[in-house]
């Protein structure tokens, strides 16, 4: 994950909407529109952002596919496991993770599931300075691989101002990850 940005400037600013909504509205053409809540993505979902928490590289690490892409708010596409090692590794050397999820969507049909809902993250500099709090989407797909674990595929992360919808109260975000 890139260090994050103070201001709301960058392509996600002008296109994160209607990049995440056009995403959305491909998961309705694909094999998945059949696919129902699943209790290894949730399993698996559980387990990502535990890592997250715990600020376990190699948990998160373990998480992704060879070929991973990530679309992460206001910063470039990372392409590649090894690329996103990288950046995870320099992110958790310089902030503690405290991320809080609500998951909207958490599918399978056959090999391939979708994780999708809001998060809020508390991120703690480790040089002393003061944390970060910020709020948004994640929309992750997945694939099983042959050894039958999940992995992380695709993910596209978009800020959002509120990360809980009107109508919706802060409770909303009721699962907060913690590592054991």
């Amino acid at each position: 994950m890139p260090t994050p940005s103070k201001h709301r400037t960058g392509y996600f600013k002008c296109y994160g909407a209607v990049v995440l909504a056009c995403c959305i509205a491909m998961t309705g053409c694909s094999p998945l529109a059949r696919a129902a809540e699943d209790p290894s993505v949730r399993a698996f979902h559980n387990q990502f952002f535990q890592a997250w928490n715990s600020g376990d590289l190699e948990g998160l690490v373990s998480s992704l596919t060879e070929d991973t892409v990530y679309h992460p708010m206001n910063a470039a596409t990372i392409r590649g496991r090894d690329a996103l090692a990288q950046v995870y590794g320099q992110f958790l050397k310089d902030y503690r993770v405290e991320m809080t999820v609500a998951a909207e969507l958490l599918e399978a049909d056959g090999d391939r599931g979708v994780m999708m809902g809001l998060y809020r993250s508390t991120l703690t500099p480790k040089n002393g300075d003061a944390p970060i709090v910020r709020g948004g989407r994640y929309y992750m797909e997945l694939r099983r691989g042959a050894d039958g674990a999940w992995r992380i595929s695709r993910e596209l992360t978009q800020p959002t101002a509120d990360p809980v919808p009107s109508g919706r109260p802060a409770a909303a975000l009721e699962t907060t990850i913690h590592s054991e």
